[in-house]
This record gives structure tokens, C-alpha cells and sequence, in this order.
């Protein structure tokens, strides 16, 4: 969960923007998909300590979601094309939860 005192905050708007973008172009969304990108902290064993949260909301279909283990800060443009290569070797056509290590 964000931390609304976290002074990185506005650091990651500009990251979440960039990685939206990315993700857009990568996995060729049409306008009327909504890109969620979102930064968690999870504090259980064997969880990574900080992992981005990526979920893609088309209308009329279950929502998507993949996670990338690194701050959102952190990814590359080339972290989310290897994610929407993935995808695509994966589940072509159906919507799924897909994770990387990037």
C-alpha cells in the first residue's frame, strides 16, 4: 500500500506515467483499455519487498494483471516489452496474472 507521506510520491507519478505509456505500446492497447500501475510493499517472508503491480481494465473483459518485482521507479522500457513478449509466448488471446523478475 502507498504511503501518502512517502516523499517519493511525486518521483513515482513520473515513472507510473512512463510505465503506462510503455505498456500501452507494447502490448497494443486500444484507447478504451485503462492502465493501472501501482507500487506495493509486502513485509511476508519470501515476498519481494517492493514489487509494481501492472493491471489492465478492457471493457467487457476480466481484468489482467501482471507484477513486476522491482520498484516502478526501476523498470525499463525493455523490462515491459520482455513482459509483453511473455505474454504474448503465454496467452495469446486470454487474460492472465504473468510475474517477472526483471
Amino acid at each position: 500500500m502507498m504511503d501518502p507521506l512517502d516523499t517519493r510520491r511525486g518521483k513515482q507519478g513520473g515513472a507510473s506515467g512512463r510505465v503506462k505509456r510503455w505498456v500501452r505500446d507494447a502490448f497494443g492497447l486500444e484507447p478504451e483499455t485503462a492502465v493501472v500501475v501501482a507500487e506495493l510493499t509486502c513485509t511476508k517472508p519470501g515476498c519481494p519487498p517492493i514489487e509494481t503491480a501492472i493491471a489492465l481494465l478492457e471493457p467487457g473483459r476480466s481484468p489482467e494483471e501482471h507484477r513486476v518485482h522491482m520498484p516502478v521507479a526501476e523498470i525499463s522500457e525493455a523490462d515491459i516489452a520482455e513482459l509483453a513478449r511473455s505474454r504474448a509466448r503465454s496467452h495469446p488471446h486470454d487474460h492472465v496474472t504473468e510475474e517477472t523478475n526483471a
